[in-house]
C-alpha cells in the first residue's frame, strides 16, 4: 500500500458500515426480543472490509478496516422498547400510555391502523435514546484515560478486532492462517454441537443436576466462546466467577431447598431462577450497585494505614503514571468531574445535553399527574449520577469479564421513581435522563479507547466512527418490529416474545407498587461489603464474584477451564506469547463459536 494516509473512517468505509449495522441490528433485535441475547459481529466485518477494500479495491490500512469494525455495531437500537409497547397494549388490562409514547388507537385491532401514526412516539424515542447516548459518550471521552490506565480491565472482545486485523495484514500471512485455522475450527465444532442437538443428541451441556440430590444445579455448558473468553479475561476473574457459582448453587440453593425455605421445581434451570430471584440476586446486586463505591472507602482506609507505617511514601511520587490494578466507583466520579472542571468545551457540551434532557423531561412529563418539576429532577438525577453508576459498572464488567449483563439496571433507574409514590407505566418505558442507552454507548468507546493503540484509532476517531450508525440502526430496530409485528403479530410462532414475556411481570411489580420480596437489604449489604473487601484485599474480581450468582451455573465451568489454560500457557510458553498467538487464537474462536452459534439456532428455527 502507498504512504499516503487515509482517513480513518472513509467514505466507502462509511457506507459498508452502515449496511452492516442496519444488517446486525436487524438480527440482534430478532434475538433479543424472542431470546434475551445478542451477538457482536466484528469478525464478518473485517474480512468483509479485508476483502472488498484490500483485495478487490486499491488497498486499505488498519485504522480503515478499525473503524468499520467500530461504526458498524448496533447503536440506538428501539427494538425491545417498542415492542413491549406493542405486546403490553395487546395482552395487558388497563395498560396505558400518553400519546407521545403510543398511538391512540394501538390495541387488539390496531394492526391495521396506519404506521404514520408512530411517528410522534418515534420521534421522542429517538430524542431520548440520542441525549442519553450523548451523555454515556461524553463520560467515556471523559474517562477513558483513567480506564486505559486499570490494568485489570483488558475488554478481551474490544481487544479481539485488532488482533485479527493485524493478522489479515501482517507479514506473510502467519497469523491470518492461524486465525483462519481456530475460526474453521470453531465454527465446526460449534455448528456440529448444534446439529446434533436439533437430532435430539444433547450437546451444548452437561448437567449433573438429575444425579444430584435435590437443590444442586452443577454442569458444565460445552461452550468454546465461554473457555476463549476465560483465556482472555485470566485466571483471577474467571476462577471468582466459579467460586461464587459453586457457592451459590452447590451448597446455598440444596441448604434452601432442604430447609423448605425454597421449593424445588422439576427442571434446573426453573430452581436456578427461583434462587436467584429470591435470594441471590440482593447480594449480587449490592456488590454490582454498592461494591465499587465501597472498594474506594477501602481503599483509601488503606492507604492512610500505610502512610501511617511508612510503606505508602514509594508509590506517593508515581501519580497518574502509575498503572491501576482495578478501577473503584469513586475514582472513575472523581476522574470525571475533574476532566469537567479542567476541559470548558466539554463541560459546555455536557452542559447542554443536560439542559435539552431537562427540557424533554419537564414538556413530557413522564410522571404525570405529578409535577413536571418533579419529573425534571429525576431526569438530571438520571443522567448525571446513575447514568455514571451504570457506566461504571458495565466497563467493569466488559473489561475484567469480557462481557456484560444489565440485570443492575431496571433496579437503578426504577428506584428514584419509585421513592416519588407514582403509580404507572410510562417512566419505566420511556424518561428522559434513564441512561441505558448511554452506559452501552460510553461502554463501546470505553472498550474501543482500551485498545485504541491496538486499532490505530484516536479517541475522536472512535467517536466519528460511533456516531456514523446511530440514525441507520434505529430505524432499522423500528422497522423490523413493525414488519414483525404486521406479518406475524407479537407474540406468534416467528415471534415468540419469550423476553418480553419475561420483562413483563417485573415491569409491572414496580408500575403497580408491588416490589416486596425483589431486594432483600441485609442480603444486598453483606454482598457489598464481602464483595468490597475481597477485591480491596484479594486479587479476587468483585465483578466475577457477582456475575457468578446470577449466571446460569453452567456458564462457570467454561470460563473457568480458559482462566486455568491461560495459567498454564502463561508459565509453559510465557505472558508475550499468550498476549500475542494465544490472544489471536482465542480471539479467533470467540468469533467463530459465536458465527457457529447463530447459524445453528437459523438451522433450529427452520427445524421445528
Amino acid at each position: 500500500m502507498s504512504g499516503v494516509r487515509r482517513s480513518a473512517l472513509t467514505p466507502r468505509a462509511t457506507a459498508l458500515s452502515a449496511m452492516l449495522s442496519v444488517i446486525y441490528t436487524v438480527v440482534n433485535t430478532y434475538l433479543n426480543v424472542n431470546f434475551g441475547m445478542g451477538f457482536g459481529f466484528s469478525a464478518i466485518t473485517i474480512f468483509l472490509a479485508y476483502g472488498l477494500f484490500h483485495k478487490l479495491g486499491r488497498g486499505s490500512d488498519r485504522r480503515e478496516l478499525a473503524s468499520c469494525v467500530v461504526a458498524a455495531g448496533m447503536a440506538l437500537p428501539v427494538g425491545w422498547t417498542l415492542s413491549f409497547i406493542i405486546f403490553a397494549s395487546e395482552e395487558l388490562e388497563g395498560f396505558s400510555l400518553p400519546r407521545w409514547l403510543v398511538p391512540p388507537s394501538l390495541g387488539h385491532a390496531s394492526q391495521s391502523a396506519s404506521l404514520w401514526a408512530w411517528a410522534v412516539p418515534l420521534t421522542v424515542l429517538f430524542a431520548i435514546s440520542f441525549l442519553s447516548a450523548a451523555t454515556g459518550l461524553v463520560v467515556a471521552y471523559a474517562t477513558w484515560p483513567l480506564i486505559e490506565k486499570a490494568g485489570r480491565l483488558v475488554f478481551p472482545f474490544y481487544r479481539a478486532p485488532a488482533a485479527i486485523i493485524n493478522a489479515c495484514l501482517g507479514e506473510g500471512g502467519r497469523g491470518l492462517k492461524l486465525v483462519a485455522k481456530f475460526m474453521a475450527l470453531g465454527f465446526s465444532i460449534t455448528l456440529a454441537q448444534y446439529l446434533l442437538e436439533a437430532l435430539g443428541v444433547p450437546a451444548t451441556l452437561i448437567d449433573l443436576s438429575p444425579l444430584l440430590p435435590p437443590g444442586f444445579v452443577v454442569g458444565a455448558a460445552l461452550s468454546l466462546t465461554f473457555l476463549a473468553c476465560g483465556f482472555m479475561i485470566g485466571t483471577a476473574v474467571s476462577l471468582s466467577m466459579l467460586a461464587s457459582s459453586l457457592l451459590a448453587f452447590a451448597l446455598i440453593t440444596p441448604l434452601l431447598v432442604w430447609t423448605g425455605a425454597l421449593q424445588s421445581p422439576g427442571k434446573p434451570m426453573e430452581l436456578y431462577m427461583a434462587a436467584v430471584m429470591g435470594y441471590l440476586i440482593s447480594p449480587a446486586l449490592g456488590m454490582m450497585l454498592l461494591g465499587g463505591i465501597l472498594v474506594s472507602l477501602f481503599k483509601k482506609i488503606a492507604k492512610k494505614l500505610a502512610a501511617s507505617t511508612g510503606e505508602g511514601e514509594v508509590e506517593a511520587g508515581e501519580g497518574d503514571t502509575a498503572e491501576l490494578k482495578s478501577l473503584s466507583y469513586g475514582e472513575l466520579f472523581s476522574y470525571f468531574f475533574r476532566t469537567l472542571a479542567a476541559r470548558k468545551k466539554l463541560l459546555a457540551l455536557y452542559l447542554a445535553i443536560l439542559t435539552s434532557t431537562a427540557l424533554l423531561a419537564y414538556l413530557l412529563n413522564p410522571l404525570a399527574p405529578l409535577s413536571p418539576l418533579l419529573s425534571t429532577a429525576i431526569a438530571l438525577l438520571a443522567a448525571v449520577l446513575l447514568t455514571t453508576l451504570d457506566y461504571a459498572i458495565l466497563v467493569k464488567m466488559a473489561g475484567e469479564l469480557g462481557m456484560t449483563s444489565g440485570t443492575h439496571q431496571f433496579w437503578l433507574y426504577a428506584a428514584p421513581v419509585l421513592a416519588t409514590g407514582y403509580k404507572g407505566y410510562t417512566p419505566y418505558v420511556a424518561m428522559p435522563g434513564q441512561g441505558s442507552w448511554g452506559s452501552w454507548e460510553g461502554t463501546l468507546i470505553a472498550g474501543y479507547s482500551k485498545a485504541m493503540k491496538d486499532l490505530g484509532l484516536s479517541a475522536k476517531d472512535v467517536i466519528k466512527a460511533r456516531l456514523v450508525c446511530w440514525l441507520p440502526s434505529f430505524l432499522a430496530s423500528a422497522a423490523f418490529v413493525f414488519f414483525a409485528w404486521r406479518a406475524w403479530g407479537l407474540p406468534s410462532p416467528q415471534m415468540p416474545c419469550v423476553n418480553l414475556m419475561l420483562g413483563l411481570p417485573l415491569v409491572r411489580m414496580v408500575a403497580e407498587r408491588r416490589i416486596s420480596g425483589i431486594i432483600d437489604p441485609l442480603t444486598f449489604a453483606v454482598g457489598a461489603i464481602a464483595g468490597a473487601l475481597l477485591e480491596a484485599l484479594t486479587p479476587v474480581s468483585m465483578m466475577g464474584l457477582a456475575l457468578g450468582l446470577v449466571l446460569p451455573p453452567y456458564y462457570a465451568v467454561p470460563f473457568a477451564i480458559g482462566g486455568l489454560l491461560r495459567a498454564y500457557l502463561e508459565r509453559k510458553r510465557g505472558r508475550e506469547w499468550c498476549r500475542r498467538e494465544g490472544l489471536l487464537a482465542a480471539s479467533a474462536l470467540i468469533a467463530s463459536s459465536v458465527l457457529g452459534q447463530v447459524a445453528g439456532l437459523v438451522l433450529m428455527l427452520l427445524a421445528r
